[in-house]
């Protein structure tokens, strides 16, 4: 594997084209450097006290200009945080010139540092900065008090795909992650004094270039520490085998700035940035996501700190009671639903299956870090967990802050997820998902129409949620695919099946079902062509069944397939007119092809618009039965069951296993409390799109309040 190259371009008056510098503000004394750092920057912070360094202190490093000319130059891109340390004359200041004041003082659990970095990311998912080019320089980070320094320390590993560096008191620190890396260290400014400190616990150490080199030596705190080393070549070769920090003096006297350096044109702040009200509600949640969540909820929703007794809380999983989950079922009439399972390649404990839930936490597409404690928490040993519906390609967005598989720094970010579910034994297949027409152009490259198989928009009291502002517009006529568009559409199934197989997954689920893009082929209410892809049952279901085998080519195995159905829905369309002449046929050609199961919606009607329900005929007795009868794999089905009603549709053979969704947002040992009869946790739907951890990650498990432990003391 290539080494990592680890080099301080940002501290050249001229950075190579492409690199981008955000610069956040602590509140501690300014470096000198701070000045020239400061007109560089495309993203410029001042986190609480930090506004007030930036209006005293700059101005003195620039003595050419006046004060305020100095300060209207470098204005911040915003100032957040508690902002009970910003001075009231300094606050009017930069709010008369339009800078965005964010109150972030409802969130105690986090380091102006953390919120800093997750308004960063977040400003670069909204303008579309690639975060590898990106060098965040945290001012002040090393300075003042000891616990704040130590957790400044503790950020560079929390953010250890990020480039993140630690300025202040004369150092600098950044990570060096585990493997081999190259230190490349610009001398006229770094050293020569440096040091390798072992903050993530014992580090296997060797090292090439310094004073006092290491060969395959341990560091550890009580043991050796390379402190006061010396940096002796243009190039640093580090090995270890777990991150540590790296840490070098700053020699910048007299200072290298230019008072005639032209400021950089800053990014301005995001639409839905800009309004401090939406900013709260999203950075309430900076110490579990890292990332900043852009609102994304269809009604607003008044903000609020998490509930004192789910702070914290460290990460569990439903598997650690389910050691008896048979035996406790057998009890309760559910035992049908915990039975082992062979679905394809893999076979599972019991029946209780995590639905796809979309959840719209994953700024820029990248799931958060609280994504791993979400999905860790609903599982169980030898449970089936489906992810969120996740997208193939740029083409396939549709709806704010849903994950991908296709952006590098995604595929990062979904690894550590698959890798909690396994270690709590689990099984976890991946859900495929283009949104076809079921889109707007603001997500689509280029600005273009979406793709969709015919020219006819969604009708009915559907919107779509503008990425940019956040609004709800009405769907527009998209732009009808050519063949090669079906194409390279099919070929982005391919690549995104074999980028979950890399992350880890088990297996992957392809979207077919609620009226998105393989929805719309199949219906001949959305699909008007007059090609082979249009017209007949056969020809409307080509698009599908050319997915699935590319899919079974990409994951390796058939036996790692899914697809999801959804015959009768009525979500963004009228249900086909021929729905069980189509769905028969697509299901017998299915079932030629060994996949790992199948997934059909239950025809309800309780998600629909009101102008929906009135099409809805109360006398068609819609029933996935005749299905059962066609396809000879495992039929997985969701859609409003109860754990007894579950248990009744495998008993009676009605299906193989069945799929939770709300109750498993609501409830994240759902499993268990199947098995013990237990009532489940009530789901706030306010909190289903579009926030932080409140009602992703705090819901409590059983025996975390008092109703729920009463019951297991009287079970």
């Amino acid at each position: 594997m290539e080494p990592r190259i680890l080099c301080s371009r940002f501290l050249r008056h001229e950075s190579d084209p492409g690199d981008q510098l955000a610069v956040v503000l602590l509140n501690w004394t300014l470096p000198t450097i701070a000045a020239e750092l400061l007109q560089r920057a495309v993203v410029r912070l001042c986190a609480d006290g930090g506004a007030n360094r930036l209006f005293d202190e700059l101005p003195a490093m620039l003595p050419g200009e006046t004060p305020d000319a100095v300060r209207e130059r470098c204005l911040p891109t915003a100032i957040l945080g508690d902002l009970d340390s910003v001075r009231p004359e300094v606050l009017a200041f930069y709010q008369q010139r339009g800078v965005p004041i964010v109150d972030l003082s409802a969130d105690q659990d986090t380091m102006d540092l953390q919120k800093s970095i997750a308004y960063v990311v977040a400003h670069a998912a909204q303008h579309q900065l690639a975060l590898d080019r990106v060098t965040i320089v945290a001012l002040g980070a090393l300075g003042g008090r000891l616990d704040h320094t130590l957790v400044s320390l503790s950020t560079l590993h929390t953010h250890r795909d990020l480039n993140l560096i630690l300025i202040g008191d004369g150092n600098l620190a950044r990570l060096v992650p585990a493997g081999r890396s190259l230190i490349r260290p610009l001398r006229e400014v770094e050293g020569p004094t440096c040091g390798l400190v072992p903050t993530a616990g014992p580090a296997i150490t060797s090292t090439r270039g310094l004073r006092y080199n290491m060969d395959r030596t341990e560091m550890r705190y009580g043991g050796l520490v390379s402190s006061s080393n010396a940096i002796e070549a243009d190039e640093i070769e580090v090995e270890v085998d777990v991150d540590i920090v790296w840490t070098t003096q700053l020699q910048i006297h007299p200072p290298i700035i230019l008072a005639g350096v032209k400021a950089a044109a800053a990014v301005p702040p995001a639409a839905s940035l800009t309004n401090s009200r939406a900013l709260r509600r999203a950075m309430i949640s900076a110490h579990r996501t890292a990332q900043m969540m852009a609102q994304a909820q269809r009604r607003p929703h008044a903000a609020r700190p998490l509930p004192r007794r789910h702070r914290h809380r460290p990460v569990r999983c439903a598997a650690a009671a389910a050691d008896n989950l048979q035996a406790a079922a057998a009890a309760t009439g559910t035992e049908a639903l915990f039975k082992p399972l062979k679905i394809g390649d893999v076979t599972l404990e019991h029946r209780v299956v995590m639905a796809p839930l979309t959840r719209c936490r994953a700024i820029g597409g990248v799931p958060p870090p609280m994504t791993v404690e979400y999905y860790s928490q609903r599982t169980t040993r030898g449970g089936l967990i489906i992810s969120e519906a996740t997208c193939v390609s740029d083409t396939a967005l549709g709806y704010p802050c849903t994950p991908t598989l296709f952006q590098p720094e995604a595929l990062e970010a979904w690894r550590p997820v698959v890798q909690g579910i396994h270690d709590k034994g689990g099984i976890f297949f991946m859900q495929l998902w283009h949104c076809g027409r079921a889109s707007h152009p603001d997500y689509q490259p280029d600005g273009k129409l979406p793709m969709a198989p015919s020219a006819l928009r969604i009708e009915g009291d559907y919107k779509v949620v503008s990425p940019k502002d956040f609004q709800q517009y009405d769907y527009q006529v998209p732009r009808a695919m050519d063949k090669q568009e079906i194409k390279e559409v099919v070929q982005s199934f391919k690549q995104a099946a074999r980028n979950a197989m890399a992350v880890g997954a088990d297996g992957v689920e392809i979207h077919g079902a609620s009226g998105y893009l393989i929805n719309q082929f199949l219906n001949q209410l959305s699909n008007q062509r007059g090609d082979e892809y249009g017209g007949s049952i056969e020809n409307r279901a080509r698009f599908a069944l050319e997915v699935v085998e590319a899919v079974c080519e990409g994951a390796g195995s058939a036996g790692r397939v899914a697809i999801r159905f959804s015959p009768f829905g009525h979500y963004l369309m009228t249900p086909d007119p021929q729905t069980y002449s189509l769905y028969t046929y697509l299901l017998t050609e299915l079932n030629k092809c060994g996949l790992s199961y199948i997934h059909l919606v239950e025809p309800r009607s309780d998600d629909m618009p009101l102008s929906a329900l009135s099409n809805v005929s109360g006398s068609r007795p819609d029933s996935l039965a005749p299905f059962r009868q066609v396809f000879g794999g495992p039929i997985v089905v969701a859609g409003g069951h109860t754990g007894a009603t579950a248990a009744q549709a495998v008993q009676a053979d009605c299906a193989d296993a069945v799929a939770f969704g709300r109750y498993f947002i609501s409830t994240p040992d759902l499993a268990r409390r199947i098995a013990l009869g237990a009532p489940h946790n009530k789901y706030d739907r306010s909190t289903f799109y579009g926030q932080g951890p409140e009602g992703y990650i705090d819901y409590p498990f059983l025996e975390d309040t008092p109703e729920g432990r009463t019951y297991l003391a009287q079970a």
